[in-house]
């Protein structure tokens, strides 16, 4: 099957790259919404989640990518005492 292509920006996509990888130090998995309609459950945005499958932002996949870097970098601080 083939992929759709991402329309999303050049820089957008590092970014979430990088996002991800910094959430994978930090033990958690940062996904995307794949929803095609948005509705009250999926807004089309990410979702932290910790390798305990438990969602720590972005329930509805509410949680916008400058969101996710703000508590990565809180979590980074507080393992850094």
């Amino acid at each position: 099957m083939r992929r759709k292509p991402d329309y999303r920006e050049p820089a957008e996509t590092v970014r979430e790259n990088r996002a991800r990888r910094w959430a994978h130090r930090l033990e958690y998995v940062l996904h995307r919404s794949r929803a095609k309609k948005l509705h009250m459950n999926n807004k089309g945005l990410y979702q932290l989640v910790n390798y305990n499958n438990g969602v720590v932002m972005g329930a509805d996949f509410d949680a916008t990518l400058r969101d996710v870097e703000i508590y990565l970098a809180k979590q980074e601080q507080a393992l850094a005492r």
